[in-house]
């Protein structure tokens, strides 16, 4: 039996920029054997044969390419389905706090939901999971649209809970394969596909700002499963180079996570970066949803003409330049990730801890955008250093914990961010005050973080 090994590769060249269109990814792919050498059919020393199918390098970069055209499709389309459930204005018949409370739902189980997401797709593989994702979305939504108002406990159910848990398979769809299929230019793969999702809410919230588009949310809820159809079927796309098969000898527990051994759990860099994944992403949601308030504030005077109100979008378009910037990002170890990430987290954390003393209408423009562009980069460079750091057998449930991590830094963020706005004069000071320290403790352990495995590094060096 051919098992996958898991082997943390150490070398920055045999991250990213080493193409093999025969080995690649999670499932295991054989090499051709050059016409001039004999073909194997046994090993040596009277060992079983062992025989592997190698496909044809034009049929799997074919495969390849429909995988990547898959993800795109499906990012596209479930981040359309989500900007409208979190952007659109679903206050027709529900009060504020309401539809706020299904907003907060729908965000919270798209990211707790991840862990559950990954688990499922270490035994079910990432075809199935995306299908069933588009199912629970497409499902959820539209017989929401239909529930009445007066039940509104159900319509939270529907949207916060079996829409959410959809939105957290497909977060994991669109990015697993992207990591487990390919090597050279994975980043750039990745930014495409990531890219999608920040043109769609470029697009959605632009069309929130236009005061005659009234749409309600119960059409908009029903219409969605067309969209959810087409992702579905493109996630037929997302077929894995070779079907895994399951090793019996790892026991119930490392088959359940993908392992053939417990090695990703024993060291310090798994546990660094979840600590730092979690600061990061305390400091990310509660920023968002208070810069419209910061732009509401009267004492502020930045008017409500449209120049005004169009910041809100910059964060999505500072988001889309980020990973567009990354195109040219060459290099590709966390050690070199690190050295990055922690001086951006430490600035755009500045940064943030001055957003409600600034009383100019560029100052904030900037800010939106700076802001947006370093959660890009974070999530995506985060997600394209994993196969490099911890093994590409290790690419789902890593994912599934950091998804986990994101939650967390979710739930802490929201009621700390309540807690402290009694404290403020208006409210909205205390959610830019609480991410600025986030993100500048998260920038400030990345850099220990970098200092930590460069010791370790040298002490694996000098000990050889």
């Amino acid at each position: 039996m051919n098992t996958y090994v898991n082997q943390h590769s150490t070398s920055p060249e045999r991250l990213d920029d080493s193409d093999d269109d025969y080995q690649e990814g999670y499932e295991r792919v054989g090499r051709p054997t050059p016409a001039h050498m004999p073909t194997r059919s046994g090993s040596e020393a009277g060992e079983p044969a062992d025989t592997v199918e190698v496909p044809q390098v034009a049929n799997v970069r074919r495969r390849k390419n429909l995988i990547l055209v898959g993800c795109i499709l499906v990012n596209l389309g479930q981040s359309v389905v989500f900007s409208m459930a979190v952007l659109g204005k679903i206050k027709s018949d529900l009060s504020n706090d309401e539809a706020d409370t299904i907003r907060m739902a729908l965000l919270i189980t798209r990211r707790l939901g991840v862990p559950f997401a990954s688990l499922l797709m270490i035994g079910m593989g990432y075809r199935i999971v995306g299908i069933i994702g588009c199912s629970l979305v497409g499902l959820g939504l539209f017989i929401a649209s239909w529930v009445p108002r007066v039940a509104v406990g159900t319509i939270t159910f529907l949207v916060g809970g079996v829409a959410g848990l959809g939105f957290a398979f497909l977060s994991l769809t669109v990015i697993v394969p992207i990591l487990e299929t390919f090597t050279k230019h994975r980043l750039r793969y990745l930014v495409m596909v990531r890219s999608a999702e920040s043109v769609s809410s470029i697009v959605f919230a632009s069309l929130t700002l236009v005061p005659d588009i009234e749409i309600d949310w119960r059409i908009l809820y029903r219409y969605q499963l067309v969209v959810m159809v087409v992702a579905g079927a493109a996630c037929v796309l997302l077929k894995p180079l070779e079907t895994i098969k399951a090793d019996v000898t790892r026991g119930v527990i490392g088959r359940l996570l993908g392992l053939s051994d417990f090695s990703l759990f024993k060291g310090v860099t798994l546990y660094l970066l979840i600590l730092v994944y979690v600061l990061d992403q305390i400091g990310i949601p509660t920023t968002r949803y208070d810069l419209s308030s910061l732009l509401e504030d009267p004492t502020k005077q930045f008017g409500a003409d449209l120049s005004v109100r169009v910041i809100v979008i910059l964060p999505f378009v500072g988001n889309l330049l980020g990973l567009l910037a990354l195109v040219f990002w060459k290099m590709f170890s966390l050690v070199d990730i690190l050295q990055m990430l922690g001086p951006v987290n430490i600035a755009c954390g500045l940064l943030t801890l001055q957003v409600p003393a600034l009383d100019k209408v560029a100052w904030v423009a900037v800010y939106a955008v700076v802001f947006g562009m370093s959660s890009g980069v974070f999530l995506a460079l985060t997600d394209n250093v994993i196969p490099g750091a911890f093994g590409k057998q290790s690419i789902r449930i890593v994912e599934g914990i950091l998804g986990l991590a994101s939650g967390v830094g979710l739930i802490i963020a929201l009621p700390a961010s309540n807690a402290l706005s009694t404290q403020t004069t208006h409210g909205y000071e205390s959610s830019f005050y609480l991410s600025g320290s986030a993100l500048v403790i998260s920038g400030l352990l990345a850099v220990g973080f970098r200092f930590v495995l460069l010791r370790q590094n040298s002490k694996k060096e000098n000990s050889r």
